[in-house]
């Protein structure tokens, strides 16, 4: 090529990676959108081929559930010898023994460490590669209280460790793609006992731990299938729970697979006594202190306080190490000298210690934001990050961190503020127990009820605010193809924060768990009027469409709400229940489905109270000042307009009757229509007292503004003009030199709300 080139003739410089520059063409907008779809269509069907299992069950797990999701506590060195070595010995040896047995249930009581067992067996399976899977139930997070998910969960777990499990697995999900819908039982036999029957030399451990945190009802469906994958597969289960009664049904009728293990037949006061030490000792070192600052007297006492409960022992330490005082004895001394609940045994202490440790927390600092944050923490639907729970609380970035200093003993707190990957929980579910119930706790107690109605508030609020139609700037329909889920995975990120998500996910939890107050009412209003419909959108986009037909029917079950929020959920639960919507394929279906009285926007509602301890939401002054400041309109220019989102194909422009101006306005490049038309007073069949607002839709009298609006007569109430819902179309709209520019696909309601912005 170089020896065919003239000598004088310059050459195009090449690219960086030696190509020339490719030669643009320009194809028509038909040929060009036909190859977008056509590229796009071709990478849909190679991630199809390529998908594992994994990816296709993971949607259906629940976050938290595995050993390595949190930084949960193990056995300390030197203790729980005896009983590890024995769940060694099980889990090593060959299950073609005599009288062996595949399941092993660990129960005890509440605080004896049965969680830091299975966590050490976990890390023990881990480090042979016999790990399975892992489940740890809790019951303050929705995801993991349940046997909704623990099925899938498994099966994505088994999926990670095997490349062959994987691919049966696979194949198992073509055939029954909707697996992770059908029933339990279902589950266990297509996605484990069918993948697992003619494999051999798969011996995996599954660990469950906590399983009477699941609900009674899923316990008793969830275990005899369990053990019968258990009798039919090369997998072991080691569980562990307290003895409830569902659970003592259930080891009594299986009893010839269960080798059921009492942790309180180890005794645990020399391992209790261990664990003191060592931790006595790094807290003197860490501080600086040479000598030995505690007795031998001072660790028999501590042992005895425990009374076998390893939480309690846990508990003081953290509450010794986590003070700002360096004065480790007066802290160990306040210990041994607290009057203990001797009424309640060994949780009655545990009960005591947790009112010490709150006691030194000022009153006045406790009734303040600690209280709030504490029951924000207890009574949350799933364990949130430290930033998400600021924005709950809308408080300071950092503020609720500063509040759990003190608190370390009682809460998992990450190291950092801003850690957005790390959640505040209680280190056990007993302090929970302890805070909810006023016998308990006396005057640190949470009222669970107002708690959850006052976290009903913080929901709605940045709902009703920040919420809108297309919150995401979407085209009206597409497919979700791989690259198009990466494309509103980003800009989910953008529009969505961790609050607002929390707020979407769980304001129906607050409110089957909450009361009806007047502030609750006045936001449920508004909600409902304006925001109900963007919230499916919303729920769609974080990919929780599932959860969407689970809130409706939840809100529908609550006793004593108001009729207009039920007959909305209705309308959406039919609207999203019918096969034909299919929200899950496109975010914006949702509007297709809806009639438009669900559409339309709200009569606008008098100024809420700011809840007790916060400060009111700032709101915009003049006519729209009764509302919290929205999602504010893109705008300014022309050019902004076209550019708010891909769905605006061409706008229309509204243009009020002006006086004469000297200086004309340049003309606007959008297509013209017809002005709005003043008319003669409108006079509606039936009479005077039978107009009905295209507003709010509700009958009003002679305080009405008529006009015409395309040939049809348009009647709006006074009282709408005095308060439109700006948050229902402050992402549609943007005033243009006196005018108010339109995308196409608006619905006619908000076409009626621009009118009533013109008018005003």
């Amino acid at each position: 090529m170089e020896k065919g080139t003239d000598k004088g003739a310059q050459r195009s410089p090449k690219h960086a990676y030696g190509l020339y520059p490719f030669i643009m063409l320009t194809i028509p907008r038909s040929r060009y959108d036909k190859l977008y779809n056509m590229f796009f269509n071709v990478e849909s069907v190679l991630m199809v081929i390529v998908r594992s299992a994994a990816d296709m069950l993971a949607p259906d797990t629940a976050l938290g559930a595995a050993y390595n999701s949190y930084a949960r506590p193990s056995c300390a060195p030197n203790t729980r010898t005896d009983l590890l070595k024995e769940i060694t010995t099980w889990i090593t040896e060959s299950s073609s023994i005599e009288d062996f047995k595949s399941v092993y249930w660990l129960h005890g009581a509440t605080g004896t460490g049965k969680t830091t067992v299975a966590q050490s067996v976990a890390l023990e399976c881990a480090k042979r590669r016999i790990l399975g899977a892992s489940f740890f139930f809790s019951g303050s997070d929705n995801e993991r209280n349940n046997a909704g998910k623990v099925v899938t969960t498994l099966a994505y777990q088994l999926c990670l460790q095997s490349k062959d499990q994987d691919y049966r697995t696979r194949c198992a999900l073509d055939k029954q793609p909707d697996v992770a819908r059908q029933s339990m039982a279902d589950q266990v036999q297509k996605l484990i006992t069918d993948t697992l029957a003619n494999v051999k030399n798969f011996r995996k451990i599954i660990i469950l731990d906590s399983l009477d945190q699941c609900s009674e009802d899923d316990v008793l469906e969830l275990v005899p299938l369990l053990f019968k994958a258990a009798t039919s597969s090369p997998l072991r289960f080691f569980v562990t729970s307290k003895l409830t009664p569902p659970i003592v049904s259930l080891l009594q009728k299986h009893a010839a697979h269960v080798n059921a293990v009492d942790l309180l037949a180890y005794d645990a006061k020399n391992d209790i006594r261990l664990f003191y030490l060592a931790n006595f000792l790094r807290i003197g070192e860490a501080r600086g202190l040479k000598d030995r600052w505690f007795s031998e007297d001072d660790l028999a006492r501590m042992v005895d306080l425990a009374g076998g409960i390893f939480l309690y022992a846990a508990t003081a330490v953290g509450f010794i190490a986590n003070s700002k005082s360096q004065d480790c004895q007066t802290q160990l001394r306040a210990l041994l000298g607290t009057q203990q609940n001797q009424a309640g045994g060994a949780y009655g202490r545990l009960y005591t210690l947790y009112g010490h440790i709150l006691t030194s927390i000022p009153k006045e600092t406790y009734q303040g934001l600690t209280r709030r944050v504490i029951g924000t923490i207890c009574l949350a639907s799933y364990p949130l990050s430290l930033p998400t729970l600021d924005r709950i609380l809308s408080i300071k970035p950092g503020e609720s961190w500063r509040c759990l200093q003190d608190l370390r003993a009682i809460f998992q707190v990450p190291s950092s503020p801003n850690d957005k990957a790390g959640c505040v929980t209680p280190l056990h579910n007993s302090f929970i127990e302890y805070i909810t119930a006023p016998s308990r706790s006396g005057r640190f107690a949470i009222n669970v009820k107002a708690h959850h109605s006052y976290l009903l508030c913080k929901c709605l609020d940045p709902m009703i605010a920040g919420l809108r139609r297309n919150i995401c700037d979407l085209p009206p329909s597409g497919d979700l193809n791989n690259y198009v889920k990466r494309m509103i995975a980003k800009k989910r990120a953008q529009n969505i924060d961790g609050g607002l998500e929390y707020a979407c996910r769980s304001w129906h939890y607050h409110l089957a768990n909450g009361g009806i107050t007047k502030e609750v009412l006045e936001r449920l209003r508004l909600f409902s009027q304006a925001t109900l419909i963007y919230w499916v959108e919303a729920m769609s986009i974080l990919v929780r469409v599932d959860d969407i037909l689970i809130s409706l029917q939840t809100v529908l079950s609550t006793p004593n709400l108001p009729n207009f929020l039920l007959e909305r959920c209705r309308e959406l639960e039919q609207a999203v229940g019918d096969g034909t919507t299919r929200v899950g394929d496109w975010p914006l279906n949702i509007y297709k489905a809806c009639s438009p009285t669900l559409v339309k926007v709200a009569k606008a509602l008098p100024p809420t109270p700011p809840l007790p301890g916060d400060e009111p939401l700032p709101t915009v002054k003049g006519l729209f000042s009764s509302m919290p400041i929205p999602q504010p309109a893109v705008g300014g220019t022309e050019a902004d307009v076209l550019s708010l989102s891909d769905t605006i194909q061409r706008c229309e422009l509204l243009q009020p009757p002006q006086p004469p101006r000297a200086e004309q306005t340049p003309k606007s490049n959008l297509p013209d229509v017809p002005p709005f038309i003043d008319a003669p007073p409108f006079v509606a069949e039936g009479g005077e007292g039978s107009f009905t607002c295209a507003f709010c839709m509700e009958e009003v009298g002679n305080e009405v503004i008529e006009g015409i609006f395309r040939g049809e007569p348009l009647i709006i109430c006074e009282y709408c003009l005095q308060g439109p819902l700006i948050s229902a179309v402050g992402g549609f709209l943007s005033r243009i030199n006196g005018c108010i520019a339109l995308a196409a696909n608006t619905s006619p309601d908000l076409t009626f709300a621009c009118l009533a912005m013109l008018i005003a």
